[in-house]
C-alpha cells in the first residue's frame, strides 16, 4: 500500500486555475439548471414549512413577528396571538423579502431554493478547500452531492429550515475551521454563527456546538492544542449563545427538542444506532431509497424493515469508519481535518442519542444528520477513491454512479408528479388538494376588510396558504386523534365559518368532533359540500350566503 505523501501526489489532478474554474462553474450552473425546471413545473411545500408562510401571511396583514394569529378559542370573534416556537423563522423571512420586491410566493421559494444550494455548495468546496483536500477530491465530492436525491428533491418541494441550513452549515463550519485556535477576537464571530445557525434552522445550533467542541482539541502542525485560554473562550461563546437563544426563543415556547415526542424513538436500539449510521447514510439518501423501496408496488417480497436494515448495517458502516480514520491518520496534510471532523461526529451523534433517548419530539430521519454526513463526505471520497484495493475502489465508484443515476431518477419522478398537482393561487404546486378543491377555494375567498373576514377551519397547513383574506384555526398535527379533537372548545359566533375537512374524517368520527367543538352552533344547520377528496361544512348568516344556494347541500345531524 502507498504511503499517505504517495497518495497526495497522485491525486494532484485538476489542479491548474482553468480547471477550479470549471469545476465551481459546473456547481454553479448544475443548481441553476435545476431551477430552471422548477421555474416551469413549480414547487409544492413541506407541511411544516407551510406553518411559517402562514405566519408571514400574518405578518403580511398587519402581525407582529413570528406570530401566528388565530380566532381565540373563548370567543372566536376575537383573536388570539401565538409566538411559534417549533420552527426557525428564517425558512419565511427570505422568501418574504422577494415577495416584497414584487414576486409570487411560488417563485419567491424557488429563488430562496437556488440561493441557498449554490452558497451551500460553494461553501463545501470552499471548507474543504481550506481542509487541505485536492481538487479530485473536492470535485468527486461536491459532483456527488448535487446529483444525489436529497439534492434535487429541494427543487420539487419547500423544504423550509433544512434548504436554508444546507446553505449556511459549511460557512458555519469554514469559520470554526478558521477559527479553531478561540483566541479572544473569535468569541463575537462564533456566537454570530451560532445565532445564525439557529435564525435558519433550530437544530443548528447542535451542529455548531459540536464543531465548537471539536476546536477545543484542534491540532496544529501536528500538536494538540489545549490551554485555559481556549476553554474559556468555548465556555463564553456556549454560555452567551444559550443566554440569548433562551430569552430570545426558549423562553417564549417549546422546540421539538424540548417537548416529550410520541415514543418513535426514546428507549429502543434504534435511538442508539441511527444516529450513527446517519451521518453516512444522509450522504446519498440512503435511508429515503430504503422508504421508497419499500412502499413501491414492484417492493421485492419479503423485504427487510427499514429499521432492520439499519441495524444490519451498523458493523459495516462502523467498519468504514474505521477504514477512513485509518487511512486519513496517514496523511499528515489532513491530521487537522481528521482531527476535526472525527470529534465533530461523535459530539453530534451523542447529542442526538441523548435525544432520542430522552424521547425528544425529533423524528428518526437522516436529514438531521446530513451535515455532519457532508463534513465527513470528501474524507470518505479520499479515503477509498486512493490508495486502497482495486475492489473497494470499485465498490465505491459503483456506489456513486447508482447515486447519481437514483438522484436523476427520484428528481425526474417528483417532478412528473408535481405536474399532476393543481397550480395554487401563490404560484406553487398544491400536493394537499384536487383542481377542484382549489378552484373552489379560488373562486370564494379574497382579502377582505377585518370585520367581514370569514373563519375557515382547514386540517391541511398547506392548503391554509390558499385561503387569502380568512380567518384561520389549524390544527397542530394533521393526525391528531379523536379524543383530543373531541375535547376541544370553540366558543363564541362570527358571521361565516367553513370548516374543510379530507372525506375520509367522515368515516372515522374526526369530523363529527370538529363540528361539535363550536359548540355555539347549532349541529342541525351545518350544510355540506362535495368537494371530491374534500368536504366543506358551513354556517352563513351573511349577504354572502347566497354565494351557496346554487351548491348541492345537505344538513348534518
Amino acid at each position: 500500500m502507498n504511503d499517505g505523501s504517495s497518495v497526495l501526489r497522485c491525486s494532484q489532478g485538476l489542479q491548474a486555475p482553468w480547471e477550479r474554474r470549471l469545476l465551481i462553474g459546473t456547481l454553479v450552473f448544475v443548481p441553476i439548471a435545476y431551477a430552471i425546471i422548477a421555474l416551469y413545473i413549480r414547487v409544492s411545500i413541506e407541511r411544516d414549512s407551510a406553518w411559517g408562510l402562514l405566519i408571514l401571511d400574518a405578518m403580511r396583514h398587519g402581525g407582529s413577528f413570528n406570530y401566528f394569529v388565530s380566532p381565540d378559542q373563548a370567543n372566536i370573534a376575537n383573536d388570539h396571538r401565538m409566538f411559534l416556537t417549533k420552527w426557525s423563522p428564517g425558512q419565511y423571512l427570505f422568501p418574504g423579502l422577494f415577495e416584497f420586491l414584487g414576486l409570487n410566493l411560488g417563485d419567491s421559494l424557488i429563488l430562496t431554493i437556488t440561493l441557498f444550494l449554490v452558497l451551500g455548495v460553494l461553501g463545501w468546496y470552499a471548507f474543504y478547500h481550506a481542509a487541505g483536500f485536492p481538487l479530485r477530491t473536492i470535485a468527486i465530492s461536491c459532483l456527488l452531492m448535487i446529483c444525489t436525491q436529497w439534492f434535487t428533491k429541494f427543487f420539487g418541494e419547500y423544504y423550509g429550515g433544512e434548504t436554508l441550513l444546507f446553505g449556511v452549515a459549511p460557512w458555519a463550519t469554514l469559520l470554526f475551521w478558521k477559527l479553531r485556535d478561540l483566541s479572544p477576537p473569535s468569541v463575537l464571530p462564533l456566537i454570530a454563527a451560532l445565532i445564525a445557525l439557529a435564525f435558519f434552522k433550530l437544530s443548528g445550533p447542535i451542529y455548531g456546538l459540536a464543531l465548537l467542541g471539536a476546536c477545543l482539541f484542534s491540532v496544529n502542525d501536528g500538536r494538540l492544542l489545549r490551554t485555559p485560554q481556549r476553554w474559556l473562550v468555548a465556555a463564553i461563546v456556549t454560555a452567551s449563545f444559550g443566554a440569548v437563544f433562551y430569552v430570545l426563543w426558549l423562553a417564549k415556547g417549546p422546540t421539538a427538542a424540548t417537548t416529550a415526542g410520541s415514543g418513535v424513538a426514546g428507549l429502543s436500539p434504534i435511538s442508539l444506532v441511527f444516529p450513527i449510521v446517519a451521518p453516512a447514510m444522509s450522504i446519498v439518501g440512503f435511508t429515503d431509497f430504503l422508504h421508497r423501496l419499500s412502499t413501491a408496488a414492484l417492493a421485492p417480497p419479503g423485504l427487510p424493515s427499514t429499521n432492520l436494515i439499519i441495524d444490519l448495517s451498523v458493523p459495516i458502516v462502523a467498519t468504514m469508519y474505521v477504514i477512513v480514520w485509518l487511512r486519513l491518520r496517514k496523511e499528515p496534510k489532513l491530521t487537522g481535518y481528521t482531527n476535526f471532523a472525527s470529534i465533530t461526529f461523535l459530539l453530534f451523534t451523542l447529542a442526538f442519542i441523548v435525544l432520542y433517548l430522552g424521547n425528544a419530539a425529533i423524528d428518526i430521519q437522516e436529514r438531521h444528520f446530513r451535515s455532519v454526513g457532508l463534513l465527513l463526505l470528501p474524507g470518505i471520497v479520499q479515503a477509498f477513491s486512493l490508495g486502497t484495493s482495486r475492489w473497494l475502489r470499485g465498490g465505491f465508484y459503483l456506489a456513486i454512479v447508482g447515486s447519481v443515476v437514483y438522484g436523476a431518477y427520484a428528481f425526474y419522478c417528483r417532478e412528473r408528479e408535481n405536474l399532476t398537482f393543481p397550480l395554487g393561487a401563490q404560484g406553487y404546486r398544491q400536493d394537499e388538494a384536487s383542481p377542484r378543491v382549489v378552484e373552489f377555494i379560488r373562486g370564494r375567498f379574497h382579502d377582505q376588510e377585518d370585520s367581514a373576514k370569514p373563519i375557515v377551519y382547514v386540517s391541511s397547513s398547506v392548503l391554509a396558504l390558499e385561503f387569502a383574506g380568512a380567518r384561520l384555526i389549524v390544527p397542530a398535527h394533521k393526525k391528531e386523534a379523536v379524543d383530543v379533537l373531541a375535547s376541544r372548545r370553540y366558543r363564541g359566533h362570527v358571521q361565516s365559518i367553513y370548516i374543510f375537512l379530507e372525506k375520509r374524517m367522515l368515516q372515522n368520527g374526526k369530523a363529527q368532533a370538529i363540528l361539535r367543538s363550536f359548540v355555539n352552533y347549532d349541529g342541525m344547520r351545518w350544510r355540506q359540500i362535495d368537494l371530491g377528496d374534500y368536504v366543506c361544512f358551513f354556517q352563513n348568516n351573511g349577504p354572502a350566503a347566497s354565494l351557496w344556494v346554487s351548491a348541492k347541500s345537505k344538513s348534518l345531524a
